[in-house]
């Protein structure tokens, strides 16, 4: 599986110990997954680059899984837009030589926000087994980093925030050849029909 990518230490797909964190605050949040905030000063021994850019730090599993789907990071406002583009080309370039084997990045700038986003693919994985067809559906899941710049309100100053999950492909991000419209009813529609 593509685990071991971390954020600020932490990987996602480890199993979150809360022994191993002080936890500021743990809550549900909708969809069935908690929602753990973390006291960033407890991880002072295995702090790394991408660790000293961030203030606040969330930790997200499901009820039922202590299996990391979710970290979150921001560095709680007042940054110029300056800053934050050092400090994104900084950690662009941790993440591209540490983890860059298989990537695609999309990038999005206008005046308020600056948006990278970085989709790292397992090994292997546009390859499909002729012996097995449904390999396909066993395929490791991509992995997402989130990079965002967004202006705070009333102010110059921005917020950067970091955020690395597991990519879900939605039904919105299928091609027209990748969607099953068999299960579509047609219907014949008559205009100008007069009893």
């Amino acid at each position: 599986m593509n685990k071991g990518i971390e954020l600020c230490g932490i990987k996602l797909g480890d199993t979150f110990d809360e022994n191993k964190f002080k936890l500021i605050k743990k809550e549900p949040i909708p969809g069935g997954d908690y929602m753990c905030s973390i006291d960033k000063s407890f991880l002072k021994g295995r702090m790394v680059s991408s660790s000293t850019y961030f203030k606040n730090l969330n930790v997200f599993h499901s009820m039922g899984s202590k299996e990391i789907s979710m970290i979150h990071a921001d560095n709680g406002g007042g940054y110029s837009r300056k800053d934050c583009l050092e400090i994104i080309n900084e950690l662009n370039d941790y993440y591209l030589d540490k983890y860059g084997d298989h990537y695609d990045m999309y990038v999005q700038d206008n005046e308020k926000t600056l948006c990278y986003f970085y989709y790292f693919y397992p090994p292997n994985y546009n390859v499909i087994s002729f012996d097995d067809p449904k390999s396909s559906e066993l395929k490791e899941p991509i992995t997402t980093l989130w990079l965002l710049a967004s202006q705070e309100k009333f102010q110059e100053y921005k917020t950067l925030e970091a955020m690395l999950w597991y990519y879900q492909e939605d039904e919105d991000d299928k091609t027209p050849e990748e969607l099953d419209n068999t299960k579509e009813k047609t219907f014949l529609k008559v205009a100008g029909l007069r009893q």
